[in-house]
């Protein structure tokens, strides 16, 4: 893996690894009404990439949230151990769906109620905008990891993407 980013001493302490050279990320402390939060942005410059996300402090942030700079958000994979998450928003109407897949297990379809869910809402200078595709340039696609993915704190998180438009 290439391009890696190791976060300030100042901001959580996250270490990003990326299966593209030309693929980076910032990460910063944020505070909004609902307290600190860490956010992670990743730019992607073909639409289409990875990495893997490791945590260097003894626990993953309270609130973890992924931005990714790309127009569109045909499918994302949160890889955590043996268990993958996989959403994807429609470019027709922007209906957010969200599978879970265990190894060597059916995929089963995780629901807005349900503790798996993770929002992914489209965020303009950090205030939510209503979901179309393609996106604006200032405009990024936000998920907030829900605590059940990071209950066993793991060491490593993967994360897949691809873009609508390429």
């Amino acid at each position: 893996m290439e391009n890696i980013l190791m976060a300030q001493a100042s901001d959580p302490q996250i270490r990003v690894e990326f299966t593209k050279q030309a693929d980076h990320a910032t990460i910063a402390s944020e505070k909004n009404g609902a307290g600190p939060r860490t956010v992670l942005e990743i730019r992607s410059q073909t639409g289409i990439g990875g990495c893997i996300l490791r945590r260097n402090g003894m626990a993953w942030p309270d609130r973890f949230t992924v931005r990714f700079a790309l127009q569109g958000l045909e499918q994302i994979v949160v890889q955590i151990g043996d268990r993958k998450w996989l959403g994807s928003v429609t470019s027709h109407d922007g209906t957010v769906r969200w599978t879970r897949r265990d190894e060597g297990g059916p995929e089963v379809s995780i629901e807005p109620d349900q503790p798996e869910w993770c929002p992914i809402r489209v965020v303009d200078s950090q205030q939510s905008v209503p979901i179309r595709v393609p996106l604006a340039d200032k405009e990024r696609w936000e998920l907030s990891l829900p605590k059940h993915w990071l209950a066993a704190n793991p060491e490593t998180i993967r994360l897949e993407w691809i873009d609508f438009y390429r």
